[in-house]
């Protein structure tokens, strides 16, 4: 256990959703006490142990009660809108769950007689298409997509508040994560495990020569963890760190790194690699060089490992 969070009042906003559950059982784990905040009735199952707020942060006065009434040490904002095909549908929601609760909830803290040390989760597609690889934290926010546009001005936001009320805020641009209570089976890892599980050549969408990062969630986690942990110092504040695996991989690669784990290279035969062109191939590779020196993060658990540890989760959490 790590004594930092012994007794530390943590509060998690978006306690029910993937990383807030992640991050809800990693806190009581290691001895803090953990208010989860969500908009949902009933506190998810797999947060137990937490004192559980149902709160929607589009309610600033009821935002504002309830951290007047309680003072927190430290504050993880995992909440947002994180389907990017329905933000395209829904940009008016997608605005509000990623722009404006994040204003809220800090405009609300402000408020109080108490700011705790305050990680804002952000995301890798603010970056959009880039020139640099791998794309340092400075680089332009050159997202065009509704999803990567909302969560840049969500993340633009924590910085400024950071900068402009000298404020204990930092932001985690965090990847592709998953493994553990991952509720998202359409996503690529869980769909690449299930079709081998069902012994059927996976069809992937787009371009299997797409460029991407993936971290197993315990990575993830433990960099939101030693960002906050970090907090105290406050050259970081405002400051925002890529919480990215040391190297990018190629869809295809990723299909044969399941394969190989899952013992069925048979099912190879029925992918064809690059079978799909794209003449703006999509590349993402950021720089993780600023977790790694400044807050001494790494990514410790390799793609084959994870999943490895993914289809152990899958199974013991419902299946994919």
């Amino acid at each position: 256990m790590d004594s930092f969070w012994s007794s530390k009042s943590v509060l998690v906003i978006g306690g029910n959703g993937y990383l807030g559950v992640e991050m809800t059982q990693k806190l009581l784990h290691e001895g803090a006490v953990v208010t989860s905040v969500d908009r949902d009735q009933v506190m998810n199952p797999n947060a137990q142990g937490a004192e559980y707020v149902c709160q929607d942060l589009s309610d600033f006065d009821g935002l504002r009660k309830m951290l007047q009434k309680n003072k927190f040490n430290t504050c993880f904002y995992l909440a947002g809108f994180s389907n990017i095909g329905k933000a395209r549908e829904s940009p008016l929601e997608a605005f509000t769950a990623n722009v404006q609760a994040v204003c809220n909830l800090l405009e609300a803290i402000r408020r109080s007689d108490n700011f705790p040390h305050t990680v804002v989760a952000s995301s890798n597609h603010i970056y959009g298409k880039q020139s640099k690889y791998p794309t340092p934290e400075d680089a332009p926010l050159n997202s065009s997509d509704i999803y990567g546009a909302t969560k840049g001005c969500g993340d633009m936001i924590a910085r400024a508040y950071a900068a402009t009320y000298n404020s204990p805020v930092a932001v985690a641009r965090i990847t592709n994560t998953y493994g553990g209570h991952e509720p998202y089976r359409n996503h690529l890892i869980p769909f690449l495990i299930s079709e081998f599980q069902k012994e059927v050549a996976p069809m992937l969408k787009g371009n299997g020569n797409a460029m991407k990062g993936f971290l197993y969630i315990k990575d993830t986690i433990n960099g939101l963890l030693i960002l906050a942990k970090n907090m105290g110092r406050k050259e970081l504040w405002g400051e925002a760190f890529n919480f990215y695996p040391d190297h990018n991989i190629s869809v295809f690669n990723i299909v044969k790194t399941i394969s190989k784990v899952m013992n069925r290279p048979d099912l190879l035969s029925g992918i064809n690699e690059g079978s799909i062109k794209d003449s703006n191939e999509d590349i993402e590779y950021l720089s993780n060089h600023s977790a790694k020196s400044k807050l001494g993060w790494k990514q410790e658990i390799s793609l084959e490992n994870g999943v490895s540890l993914s289809i152990e989760d899958y199974k013991k959490y419902g299946g994919v």
